[in-house]
């Protein structure tokens, strides 16, 4: 008798989530192709601005690139915050529509400062990645969380393939402020299907008398988390060096202008499809031979394979 009445809450909560999970994975796919649709190609957008010396377009690019990543380290502790206080969903939609307004106010734009300023508030307004993936957390059963967890990363490499593939091709055909538009509508199309097709049964927390400052301690002191975390900032720090140069030097490379969006889309889109498929097969190896030692792999291989790229300008010339 009890198995029976607990049948209908069951199915219901099972169904609650899924459908929940079912909306965010959409939602993520459109976030990477929002986004990706025109952040690849920003030195080509400053030089339309008027950005023309190659020394110059750097300094635009690094200095926007600095404020949204300096904005969105201060932001995200805040925003957790909020989520704790008034829940996962609220932020998604957030970070979402922060996103679509952000990107779509970048199509018109007539200076570069606007872009800085731009990119200075979309540090501070999204973070749909996080957003995301803590909504799906709190409300996925914990013996399907490693599979939902690992099919969200999927639909994020499927947009942020597929983003900067169709962008290059809109941006080479139709310039830079289109793909802006394209961004805002998609973003804000995910917004909306969240708003509408999420769930969360958020119970606001009792106020507790618990130190934060004592359980970032604790955390801090955790066996290697230190080392994880520095290796981290390592690997961020590096990426983000070379990610906002990497169309100019792809421009280089092939010797053309008037290709180059297409070109360096297509570059990012195999890049990003290429990472998702080796976090899969590293993720199974992690599992087999530990993470240690996937991780020590993974970072001399990419130093190897990073250090011949250079000359493959002095091969060009």
């Amino acid at each position: 008798m009890q198995k029976i009445i607990d049948s209908p809450s069951k199915i219901e909560h099972d169904h609650s989530w899924r459908t929940t999970f079912a909306v965010m994975f959409v939602a993520q796919l459109l976030s990477g192709v929002g986004f990706s649709f025109v952040l690849p190609f920003f030195p080509f957008y400053f030089r339309t601005l008027g950005v023309e010396n190659i020394r110059d377009n750097l300094l635009w690019v690094g200095w926007s690139s600095a404020a949204f990543g300096v904005t969105m380290a201060i932001s995200a502790p805040i925003w957790g915050l909020v989520a704790d206080r008034y829940g996962r969903k609220l932020m998604v939609i957030r970070s979402m529509l922060g996103g679509s307004l952000v990107l779509g106010l970048m199509g018109l734009a007539t200076r570069p400062w606007h872009l800085l300023t731009l990119r200075i508030f979309q540090g501070m307004f999204t973070g749909t990645v996080s957003a995301s993936i803590t909504l799906v957390t709190s409300v996925t059963p914990s013996a399907n969380l490693g599979m939902s967890l690992g099919l969200l990363q999927t639909a994020l490499m499927l947009g942020n393939s597929a983003g900067p593939f169709l962008g290059g091709i809109i941006s080479d055909r139709f310039g830079f402020r289109i793909p802006c538009g394209v961004a805002f509508i998609t973003l804000f199309a995910g917004m909306v299907l969240v708003i509408f097709g999420a769930s969360e049964k958020f119970v606001p927390p009792r106020s507790t008398t618990g130190n934060g400052l004592t359980t970032l301690k604790n955390i801090l002191n955790a066996k290697g988390f230190k080392v994880i975390l520095l290796t981290y900032f390592l690997i961020y720090v590096i990426s983000t060096m070379i990610i906002p140069i990497l169309p100019l030097y792809i421009e280089h490379l092939s010797g053309t202008t008037t290709k180059a969006a297409s070109l360096t889309g297509i570059f990012v889109a195999a890049m990003g499809f290429l990472t998702g498929i080796s976090s899969f097969i590293f993720g199974r190896l992690g599992d087999k031979f530990g993470s240690k030692r996937i991780l020590f792999f993974s970072l001399v291989s990419a130093g190897l394979i990073s250090r011949p790229q250079p000359g493959l300008s002095r091969t060009q010339k």
